[in-house]
């Protein structure tokens, strides 16, 4: 398993996706089990839990991965209730497997899914949900569904209201969404399942089997490359860690054994 664990408050928040809890909080200083959430449905996967604020209600969503080759097992998409564990509502219908990203919260109780593996198939699937408050409870509907392009790897760029993410098939490259799901464009360089990060306007993107960044201007009219670097002299790695950037400098690892 592989994820990031969350800081919320007194908490520590990870995903084990186990028998005895799908989401657990412990106390970040001591260790001690705050709370565990219920079982998730379907099979573990790699999404990390994901803080959101809805209905006024801060929340932990999480992601778990249907069944590749058993299509009677199936996961969802899931909230809990951060100061307990106790789920405020569940969406049954991404199916998909190896799941990777986590949602994107967008506002306004919209959030943002997408993986390139749906159905038993690699194929790609990108979803809008929408969170309302009905009396008491919140109730999630799905506000639009595409096939026709998905990322895998890494959380969705929002920026100006459009979503940005390296696409997986048909074919691999950059892609945007506007925000009732229209692809804006398809031709970028193929950046394979890259990290990429947002910073100061731009993006910086990694390609992920040689290890170059590329400096984008994220716009729904096309893919616009303002500059890249030769970096590595290995083109078939896969360089598929998150991006860390700090004050115009990009952290990469250097292997001091063999400088070759």
């Amino acid at each position: 398993m592989a994820q990031s664990p969350l800081i919320y408050r007194d908490m520590v928040i990870v995903a084990p996706q186990g028998r005895k809890g799908g989401v657990v909080a412990f106390d970040k200083k001591t260790g001690d089990v705050i709370w565990a959430s219920r079982k998730l449905t379907g099979i573990p996967c790699y999404v990390s839990p994901t803080l959101v604020k809805i209905g006024g209600i801060d929340q932990i969503v999480m992601i778990s991965a249907s069944d590749e080759d058993d299509k009677s097992i199936q996961g969802e998409v899931v909230s809990f209730e951060s100061a307990n564990g106790q789920p405020l509502w569940a969406y049954r219908y991404f199916n998909t497997f190896v799941n990777i990203a986590p949602p994107t919260v967008i506002g306004d109780g919209r959030l943002f899914l997408t993986n390139g593996s749906n159905g038993g198939h690699f194929d790609p699937i990108s979803v809008m949900l929408g969170i309302r408050r009905k009396g008491d409870s919140l109730v999630v509907n799905e506000l639009f569904r595409t096939g026709e392009v998905a990322g895998k790897m890494h959380p969705t760029v929002l920026h100006d209201g459009y979503l940005y993410f390296n696409g997986i098939r048909k074919p691999n490259g950059m892609r945007c969404l506007s925000p009732d799901g229209k692809a804006m464009w398809r031709e970028s360089p193929n950046f394979q399942l890259g990290a990429y990060i947002l910073a100061n306007g731009l993006i910086l993107n990694q390609d992920g089997k040689s290890g170059d960044p590329y400096l984008i201007e994220p716009s729904p009219d096309g893919c616009s490359e303002l500059a890249e670097a030769e970096l590595f002299p290995d083109k078939k790695g896969e360089p598929w860690a998150p991006l860390a950037l700090s004050d115009g400098r990009q952290m990469i690892c250097v292997d001091l054994e063999n400088p070759n």
